[in-house]
Order: structure tokens, then C-alpha cells, then sequence
């Protein structure tokens, strides 16, 4: 990810997965990377996953905001995304 060599992230991070299957950290890493490449769909099932295993993960809910913003769906990136990791992060 730091050198933006963002497939190949992917490609780590999706090996990553298959050993630690519930590690909500590699799903959202490979969110950011996905949507780096604007493979906004895989981001979002990446985000949906961490969130499952981690209900408390704000960091995926603000990816999952960005990937959906970036699709255009405005009201799933605030409902879905923004808005619960704002709740999550302040207890509101």
C-alpha cells in the first residue's frame, strides 16, 4: 500500500485472509486497496466483513462510507458508513 502497488496489496492481503479468516484489520486494508483500483463492490464486501467480525471497527465503517461515496450512493455511504462509525467512535 505505501508504494501504491495496490494489486499486488490485494494479493497480499487476500493470502493474509486465507490464513487469519477473522482478522477484520486484512479486510479493511484490502478495502483501501480495492479502492484504490475503484473496485468499489469488493471494497464493500471487504468492509461489511470486518464490521462482522468486529462490530466496534470504526476505521471500516469510514471505508465503507468512501466506497460507497465513491459509487454515488450518497444516503448508504452516510447510513451505512459514516454515520454508525461516528456512533461507534462517540458513543452518541
Amino acid at each position: 500500500m505505501e508504494k501504491k502497488l495496490y494489486t499486488d496489496a490485494i494479493g497480499h492481503y487476500t493470502a493474509a485472509i486465507a490464513l487469519f479468516e477473522d482478522n477484520a484489520v486484512y479486510y479493511c486494508n484490502r478495502a483501501a486497496a480495492y479502492t484504490q483500483v475503484k473496485q468499489y463492490m469488493e471494497a464493500i464486501g471487504d468492509c461489511h466483513k470486518a464490521v462482522v467480525i468486529d462490530p466496534s471497527y470504526n476505521k471500516a465503517y469510514s471505508r465503507l462510507g468512501f466506497a460507497y461515496h465513491a459509487q454515488g450512493n450518497y444516503m448508504d455511504a452516510i447510513e451505512k458508513g459514516y454515520k454508525k462509525g461516528l456512533y461507534i467512535s462517540f458513543k452518541l
